[in-house]
């Protein structure tokens, strides 16, 4: 017998439990047929699981391949099969508790091993529907801006999950099981793409092998994107903060969504019309807003250079004491290129990011104090996430809003806003 391919994954993404021996092709020559997918519609193969009698591995949890009819298929954890990981579970799982109780206890922990990864591919293949039973398009993004946006163009025709919720850095967020379990179950992953989720790309490389995954920043003008030196060629992921860009993710959204749910794509184009507008209205608040700071003061520094396209966008000068990644630890030398900046422009005011720890920016404050300049927080600005979900804060616009208010505020020496104290919820 023959090494199964055990390294291969499951249908929610996860390891398999291999490896274990498959079935003789020469022994068993439908499921050599399976493999080469000539088969009309399944085939079985069984496990040969360590510490089981000969009986109990004969007849134990055969695996339904459905090659035909154009069902969606995974790698199998087995044997390597395109399958649709459908496990049933007939009156073999009675013989197996038999056997596990009769032989070992090594016996019974695998069992349960087995019992729920049935439970969780079983669920991997059927759709989200609402109680009322109409199938709703289900929909898993990455960050919460993508996740917002997903909402207005779906309104009640979709199920949106952000999997990086309020205060998480995408630059350095790995995915937990639940995360894998759940994307491998979505109709449509959205994500930014560019590099922001750096530690995710092997996950959403395999998982556009079998679903729709769609970088929304695929759809913005690639000329109108940064690329900073330090970023080594790479273009800087927040797109997000030129409102205009933005606008053309949301179309590239609107794009993929319509593609997997064309029975209701008349709707979202009219919602992203709806939408496009208020984006529009933000896009000329903010230039208004910016332009009431004096131009000497429009100076924004922040922890890592999460705001060079708001920056561009509205006129106002960016400066960070980390690059475009979190990825990497500041140093003292950076901290002290913009003590220098700070003292020599007299910059009244610094800024703290939710997503990202302040320990470098109350180093930039001790270092601007020490020599004679005082400096304060400026406030809080949401850079990486959004606030928390229910508030204003927690909307792309709405995320937009407090921090022209904390910025303004801060630059121009009023009472800094504080994230802690929410406005009243809702979409703006």
């Amino acid at each position: 017998m023959r090494a199964c391919a055990a390294a291969c994954t499951t249908a929610d993404g996860t390891a398999g439990l291999g490896p274990y021996p498959e079935a003789d092709p020469e022994a068993d020559p439908e499921a050599e047929a399976a493999r080469e997918g000539v088969l009309p519609d399944a085939v079985f193969t069984r496990l040969a699981l360590p510490g089981l009698d000969r009986g109990a591995r004969d007849e134990v949890l055969p695996i339904t391949h459905n090659v035909a009819n154009g069902s969606r298929v995974d790698k199998c954890f087995t044997c390597g099969y395109r399958c649709s990981m459908r496990y049933t579970f007939r009156n073999s799982v009675r013989r197996l508790i038999q056997s596990a109780n009769q032989r070992s206890m090594a016996g019974a922990l695998l069992l349960c091993a087995i019992v729920v990864l049935m439970v969780g591919c079983e669920r991997a293949g059927k759709s989200l529907q609402t109680a009322d039973g109409p199938k709703r398009l289900s929909i898993v993004t990455t960050t919460g801006m993508i996740a917002d946006v997903a909402r207005n163009i779906g309104g009640d025709l979709v199920s949106v999950h952000a999997l990086m919720g309020e205060g998480v850095d995408p630059h350095l967020y790995k995915p937990s099981p639940g995360d894998i379990r759940m994307l491998g179950e979505a109709d449509l992953v959205l994500y930014n793409g560019l590099h922001l989720e750096g530690r995710m790309g092997d996950v959403i490389e395999n998982l556009g092998k079998s679903r729709p995954v769609v970088p929304v920043a695929d759809g913005i003008d690639r000329s109108k994107l940064r690329s900073p030196p330090e970023f080594e060629g790479q273009h800087d992921p927040h797109v997000w903060f030129d409102v205009q860009l933005w606008r053309q993710a949301t179309a590239k959204m609107l794009e993929a969504m319509s593609k997997a749910d064309p029975a209701n794509a008349t709707t979202y184009q009219v919602n992203t019309a709806r939408y496009a507008e208020r984006l529009m209205a933000l896009d000329n608040e903010a230039r208004t807003r910016i332009a009431s700071i004096p131009i000497d003061r429009r100076v924004l520094i922040t922890a890592h250079d999460a705001f060079g396209y708001f920056g561009r966008a509205y006129g106002i000068e960016v400066l960070a004491i980390q690059g475009v990644s979190t990825d990497s630890e500041a140093g003292l030398k950076d901290v002290n290129r913009l003590v220098d900046v700070i003292v020599a422009r007299k910059i009244p005011a610094v800024f703290i990011e939710s997503s990202v720890p302040r320990k470098t920016i109350d180093a930039l404050i001790e270092g601007a104090n020490s020599r004679g300049q005082h400096v304060v927080v400026g406030g809080e600005l949401f850079s990486d996430a959004m606030g928390k979900d229910g508030t204003d804060e927690g909307t792309y616009i709405g995320m937009v809003r407090h921090n022209l208010k904390v910025i303004i505020e801060g630059l121009l020496g009023g009472p800094a806003h504080s994230p802690t104290r929410k406005d009243e919820a809702g979409t703006p």
